[in-house]
């Protein structure tokens, strides 16, 4: 008997949305064209925040449900903890987003406590994740939910009509051509991941993320996560000389990081969209609900997204004129 859902994709979106239908004890297949240290959500950075999604109600929805079921799992050791830290901005008078002044530990900087080119900012506590840990939590929690997990790369939904009831997409940036959706773009993106110098860095810093080129540094126990680039996709990336840039750039906020030891360079393609795209689509006698597009929000929205097309998934098996 074929397996109620098939998902295509296997980064944080997809898996995320396994463990909901697998949990809710739907059968689910999970196709990814990739291991997973090569896919992209492995390269994230990643903190949660919903810093492009401001007038995006369901975004900002989508964003509250993942921030709960976060704070939940940084009990669990799975790669998520809560830490403190700030958000910078250039701007002397820049005003924190309104999702920003509801979090806990939230206030504004005193003066002596920016560094470099930053002239304002505030304090707040954030789930950050450690992606490589937090990937392979969810892998083993969707296995272990009764799921199964296979290497494959698709080329159209027609390959999958005869393996599952009902496709979910997660595809990330192969959407692009599996839909095909010809507003998707890819972002590179890269970050250095550092041995915690003596003293530690132990609260995270981010700036305003108004520029492509964010500057954010995310401890992790004895690693930090360094960040950032974001270029247009097909651009030559001297992927050294970004790091040390990276590397350089941090540095000016958290001086012992300029003898850091560089451990890993980690780069990857962000699947960004207008808008993300979630909805039930029915193609030739197919039920397909698309979960793609989060650009690079994807860990912030995750769960809430997943939620939302588990209940898609479960709304098509349930209703009339369901799948076979």
């Amino acid at each position: 008997m074929k397996p109620d859902v098939i998902i295509v994709g296997a980064g944080v979106s997809g898996l995320t949305t396994g463990v909901c239908l697998a949990e809710a004890g739907l059968s689910v297949h999970v196709l990814s064209h990739q291991a997973l240290p090569e896919r992209t959500s492995y390269a994230a950075g990643a903190s949660w925040g919903p810093y492009m999604l401001e007038g995006d109600a369901r975004g900002l929805e989508w964003s509250r449900q993942t921030r709960e079921i976060l704070q939940q799992l940084a009990a669990e050791g799975c790669g998520v903890r809560i830490v403190a830290g700030i958000d910078a901005a250039e701007a002397a008078d820049a005003e924190p987003p309104a999702w920003a002044v509801a979090m806990p530990g939230f206030r504004r900087c005193e003066p002596h406590e920016l560094r470099g080119r930053f002239r304002s900012g505030w304090h707040y506590e954030v789930p950050l994740v450690d992606m490589p840990t937090y990937l392979t939590y969810l892998q083993d929690r969707l296995l272990a939910a009764g799921a199964t997990l296979s290497e494959r790369t698709v080329d159209s939904f027609a390959q999958l009509s005869d393996l599952g009831r009902v496709i979910v997409n997660c595809a990330g940036i192969g959407a692009r051509e599996l839909v095909p959706d010809a507003t998707m773009q890819g972002v590179l993106g890269q970050l250095v991941v550092v041995k915690n110098p003596d003293p530690p860095v132990v609260r995270f810093f981010q700036d305003d993320a108004e520029h492509g080129d964010l500057t954010y540094i995310l401890p992790h126990g004895d690693l930090v996560v360094l960040g950032g680039c974001a270029v247009a996709e097909g651009s030559a990336l001297d992927h050294d000389a970004v790091a040390e840039e990276i590397k350089s750039r941090c540095a000016e906020i958290e001086p012992q990081l300029a003898t850091a030891q560089i451990v890993e360079v980690r780069t990857g393609t962000r699947p960004k969209r207008p808008q993300i795209r979630l909805e039930r689509t029915d193609v030739d006698g197919r039920v397909i609900v698309h979960n793609y597009g989060h650009g690079g929000s994807g860990l912030t929205v995750s769960w809430g997204c997943a939620l939302e097309a588990a209940a898609l998934v479960r709304a098509a098996l349930d209703g009339p004129g369901r799948p076979d």
